[in-house]
């Protein structure tokens, strides 16, 4: 994903108030060494530990008038591992692809490059790269509108780059105005994500540059780059630990025996609600799919106090919640306000496929199977100390009405749904995988009921989705079961 560039703005729901750019209080990285001035109440954002560049994200807080959330991030690379690449020309080793040396057509490649590279910052690099993914996306790509410089005495040659970034080939409300500084074989970059309307505002401008003129280095700063720590790679009892380590002002930590729930939600009663909620509905998960073996590994769940902060952090767009196998973390936001049953089963669904992560050795699944049971338990009522499974009343009107219009997929071909085909069709899929899952688990008939057991050991077994879903509907009838799951939506989700 191309969340650096593309850590922008969403919609907010109330009217919004609009003022000025002011900037603030210094903001200090005491672990690559740096400060700047910061615009004047922008919030801190966590950065995701996927990130392999980012070290810092701030927002907005308050959308401008095209409810759009401008930020901030401070991108940290090592300058000595720029390396030419296949696809791009130029790029870092940490990314992914390396050079074929040795060919003819590579050397005179190179050689023709080599001026370039001794002139080009890593920033140039990281945009030339980020150019060919995006493109290939489908988008115009990006283009440097307008590269200047400033003074910055901490540089050997006395100046900073800053860089004005549009979108080619769209007509995108969104610039990038970024600065980038060098030391040794560091180079920090300073990276606005603006609206195109407030960036042509000369004085709008004018405190972003100041902005940048305030960047400078702490004494400790050595022009070598601090490596930033995997935590995903970490054993539970240190990632536990580097997880709490570097959370932002106004986060905190709550730990149970297989969580750890990091949140700036004020509302902390809400939060300890959440984490026993979390161990309650994880008994349910090893009760219906018991591990073989222990998990040991660390769940980490995060909720923003915000949907503004949730899409800010990097949330897919219409989302939720979602689970990052990257990153290994569950995310959600703060939505109790408005409706605290939904907060309550989006958790219930996400921190299902985080159990399954895990459950299955990292191998993914169908998606009838995986959305399909996140579903059943978003479904989950608590009652005295243990949950119950009801329908979950999201999907019933949708299926309902799909079965009606015959605009459902015969299960032969919805269970062998690819992942874009699932996706593609997501309301009535989504919906159709919970029924569905539901009847499964509801029905008399105990072949039927077989099916979700009979593919869970098959794809553990045989890591492979293809051969699981063969296996468990081996010798099914399906024009029988298409007509009983029909019958049982239609009778309002009954088993007679």
């Amino acid at each position: 994903m191309l969340r650096t560039l593309l850590f922008l703005g969403l919609l907010c729901l109330c009217a919004p108030i609009f003022c000025d750019p002011k900037l603030g209080q210094s903001h200090k990285n005491d672990l690559h060494h740096y400060f700047l001035k910061v615009p004047l109440k922008w919030k801190t954002i966590p950065v995701e530990p996927s990130e392999k560049y980012a070290v810092d994200k701030f927002q907005d807080y308050l959308p401008d008038a095209d409810n759009f959330l401008a930020s901030l991030e401070i991108l940290v690379f090592n300058s000595s591992k720029i390396v030419l690449t296949e696809n791009t020309g130029i790029s870092f080793g940490e990314e992914e692809g390396s050079p074929k040396v040795g060919s003819r057509e590579w050397i005179d490649q190179f050689l023709k490059q080599r001026e370039e590279m001794s002139r080009m910052t890593c920033y140039d690099a990281h945009l030339k790269d980020l150019q060919s993914r995006y493109a290939s996306y489908g988008g115009g790509g990006i283009k440097i509108l307008k590269r200047y410089e400033i003074p910055w005495k901490r540089a050997r040659t006395g100046k900073a780059q800053i860089y004005e970034i549009g979108y080619e080939g769209r007509n995108s409300p969104f610039v990038i105005l970024a600065c980038s500084y060098r030391q040794g074989n560091v180079e920090y970059v300073v990276q606005y994500n603006l609206n195109k309307k407030d960036f042509e505002k000369e004085q709008d401008k004018a405190v972003y540059i100041e902005s940048f003129a305030s960047f400078n280095l702490t004494k400790e700063a050595t022009g070598i780059k601090q490596d930033i720590v995997d935590v995903t790679k970490l054993p539970p009892h240190k990632r536990r630990e580097a997880v709490k380590k570097y959370l932002p002002k106004g986060w905190y930590a709550i730990d149970t025996k297989n969580y750890v729930i990091l949140s700036d939600v004020k509302d902390r009663k809400f939060i300890n609600e959440i984490a026993m909620h979390l161990e309650l509905i994880r008994l349910k998960y090893e009760e219906m799919f018991p591990p073989k073996e222990k998990i040991d590994a660390l769940s980490v769940v995060r909720v923003c106090a915000s949907h503004e902060e949730y899409i800010g952090y990097g949330a897919p767009g219409g989302s939720a919640g979602y689970f990052s196998p990257g990153s290994k973390e569950m995310v959600i936001y703060d939505d109790s306000k408005q409706n605290k049953k939904n907060s309550f089963s989006v958790l219930y669904h996400e921190c299902f496929h985080q159990y399954t992560f895990y459950f299955f050795g990292e191998l993914s699944a169908h998606r009838w199977y995986d959305e399909g049971l996140g579903d059943y338990f978003a479904g989950a009522k608590l009652r005295e100390g243990k949950f119950y499974i009801e329908k979950f009343e999201w999907r019933t009107e949708t299926i309902r009405n799909a079965v009606i219009a015959k605009k459902h997929y015969p299960l032969e071909k919805f269970v062998r749904l690819s992942q874009p085909e699932y996706y593609q069709d997501a309301d009535v899929c989504y919906a159709q995988g919970w029924a569905f899952i539901y009847f499964l688990q509801n029905t008399r008939t105990s072949r039927w009921r077989s099916i979700i057991q009979i593919y869970i050991d098959a794809l553990v077994s045989e890591k492979d989705p293809k051969k699981a879903v063969d296996k468990a509907f081996e010798g099914i009838d399906y024009k029988q079961l298409d007509n009983a799951f029909e019958e049982f939506i239609r009778d309002g989700f009954k088993v007679k």
